[in-house]
């Protein structure tokens, strides 16, 4: 894939935006340049053997911000990506302060939590779907159930799916996946900024971020 379609992965993969909370910016530094792509700030990060590009996963950010992250292998064999790489660091009051990185792991085990919810909403309207059917018929209520469950088993894979994993990357091939992280404080000026960096074989690429507005 050439690298000037490299960006187009990244739209594909983004989904449905937010309209709540805080925007995202990029501020470029050596070898970055900060593009924007229907209201959104996209960064790409060119070195020696992989080219990175970020962008926000929602127009804004109304809890943990979310991020698409694409990585390509220009170089001529393959590289190794791991998650555990992949460090985001928040500078409080002038002190480094880490800010989580969840993996699919995590976000199953808050979607299991989400999906108890759910499951207890679809087994009360099955149980009004069944009281109200002729000669004791479930068959409303079955079909409720199986289809809650269908969408909690739907929402569990596209998390495996999507999240940000380990990968082995082949030589002129892409990956790309879902980064969230956990929600950065303020400071005292009421800023959020915060660096994710990234490992990708021998290179590695460092990501300034701010919420808000634009960085000037």
């Amino acid at each position: 894939m050439r690298i000037r379609h490299f960006p187009i992965l990244l739209l594909t993969l983004s989904g449905c935006a937010s309209s709540a909370g805080d925007a995202a910016y990029f501020k470029a530094q050596p070898g970055q340049e900060v593009t924007v792509r229907e209201g959104d700030s996209l960064i790409t990060s060119k070195s020696t053997g992989t080219v990175v590009s970020i962008r926000p996963a929602t127009h804004k950010f109304s809890d943990r911000p979310e991020f698409i992250v694409g990585i390509q292998n220009v170089s001529n064999r393959p590289v190794e990506f791991r998650l555990s790489s992949l460090v985001v660091t928040q500078i409080i009051d002038g002190k480094p302060q880490p800010l989580r990185v969840y993996g699919s792991a995590d976000l199953i085990t808050r979607q299991t939590f989400s999906n108890i919810g759910s499951a207890l909403l679809a087994g009360l309207l099955a149980g009004v779907a069944d009281a109200n059917s002729d000669n004791g018929d479930t068959s409303r209520g079955d079909a409720i159930m199986a289809r809650n469950r269908a969408e909690q088993e739907s929402a569990v894979q596209e998390i495996r799916d999507l999240t940000l994993a380990d990968r082995t990357i082949p030589a002129g091939d892409v990956y790309a996946g879902k980064l969230q992280i956990e929600a950065p404080k303020s400071n005292k000026a009421g800023a959020r900024i915060y660096a994710i960096t990234l490992q990708v074989g021998d290179d590695q690429h460092e990501i300034l971020v701010y919420h808000g507005k634009p960085a000037s």
